[in-house]
């Protein structure tokens, strides 16, 4: 097993792919899927609606834009520059799953992610619903410009992220981190409570907070 290490014992499990022997396969999203121990590269699936479950698999740039797909079961996935951008998948479980330099513009997302790591990746104008979970999930160096994110945020690093005018609906965010992340305009902060803010982080959002607590906040 290997691990992905964030500090103060805080790591994700990466995708156990080295274990087995993947084959390449076409990648056929129709209907039902049930694809385990493939490596799939290219093709465009865009508006497909399906359901099922994608184990031990790479995934390299694979269209599935304006996908509907519930429910759906990931484990141990890898997806390398693939388009999910306008996608809906409901009902999710995700666990040991990886997104690199992904396109996930305006994608509606909601259910449970285990050891989640994304990086590089646009989430802008999603709408994500996440549930508790049992491991962290980690996004570094992506974009959630105007998304709206709701649900349980424990255990979430947000690791330089861009959340410019993102909307928090947080029903809890114990162990949440979002130090190094840009948060000009970001509403719904009081969600966040229990959430980690640097020193620069928390001079930025004192008026965003101030308003959201009910004070008028005079010139």
């Amino acid at each position: 097993m290997e691990f992905r290490e964030f500090g103060d014992r805080r790591s994700v499990q990466r995708p156990n792919l080295e274990a087995v022997d993947l084959e390449e396969h076409p990648g056929l999203f129709k209907g039902f899927v049930d694809l385990a121990t493939v490596v799939v590269a290219g093709g465009d699936h865009r508006g497909i609606q399906s359901e099922g479950k994608i184990a031990y698999a790479s995934l390299t740039d694979v269209g599935l834009s304006e996908t509907h797909i519930q429910p759906l079961q990931l484990a141990d996935v890898a997806m390398v520059h693939c388009d999910l951008s306008n996608a809906r998948w409901h009902d999710v479980e995700m666990a040991r799953a990886e997104l690199d330099g992904c396109r996930a513009v305006g994608m509606d997302l909601e259910g449970k992610f285990d050891d989640l790591y994304a990086v590089d990746t646009r989430f802008d104008l999603m709408s994500l619903q996440r549930k508790r979970g049992r491991a962290w999930t980690v996004f570094e160096r992506c974009s959630f410009k105007d998304a709206v994110l709701g649900g349980s945020f424990d255990q979430v690093i947000f690791r330089d992220c861009d959340l410019s005018g993102a909307e928090f609906e947080a029903t809890s965010a114990r162990g949440a981190d979002v130090r190094g992340s840009r948060l000009d305009g970001v509403r719904g902060l009081m969600t966040l409570r229990g959430a980690t803010l640097d020193a620069d982080q928390a001079r930025e959002v004192a008026e965003q907070l101030a308003a959201e607590a009910g004070f008028v906040v005079a010139p």
